[in-house]
């Protein structure tokens, strides 16, 4: 059963688009429109979103805000250059949550984060040939 606190829909991440394709063409330019890079870097996005997400759970559930803070920060930053807007959106709100000191919100919030992570990545992987041949702006 999910809890409307967990209703990716009900959070603004839920309100946003999966992807903001402008996100990749800038930085498509800011790395010299080098195809390779770009790939490489939604390549190791999805490879490193396991560990990312667990050391994001392990940190919360340990009640470690420095560490679960920098966890959050790290997959947001990506997130954001990547376009990913829903998770960058709710890295965003698991930031105000943990500084907050809230971690039972936050608990609860790692679920969404991972739902909306795991849509994420079927999303790139579905799309990644489109990357492949078609960057700039593909998403």
């Amino acid at each position: 059963m999910t809890f409307p606190p967990n209703d990716p829909s009900l959070s603004l991440a839920g309100q946003l688009p999966l992807f903001d394709g402008a996100a990749l063409s800038e930085l498509f330019g800011a790395l010299n429109n080098d195809r390779d890079a770009v790939i490489g870097f939604v390549s190791a996005f999805i490879e490193q979103w396991p560990s990312r997400l667990a050391r994001i759970d392990d940190r919360i559930r340990a009640n470690n805000p420095p560490d679960a803070l920098t966890a959050v920060l790290s997959l947001k930053v990506s997130s954001q250059m990547l376009g990913a807007s829903q998770l960058t959106s709710m890295c965003a709100e698991l930031e105000r949550i943990i500084g907050d000191g809230d971690f039972a919100a936050a608990i609860h919030r790692v679920e969404t984060l991972c739902l909306i992570g795991t849509n994420t990545l079927l999303a790139l992987e579905k799309r990644r040939p489109v990357i492949d041949t078609e960057l700039p702006g593909s998403l």
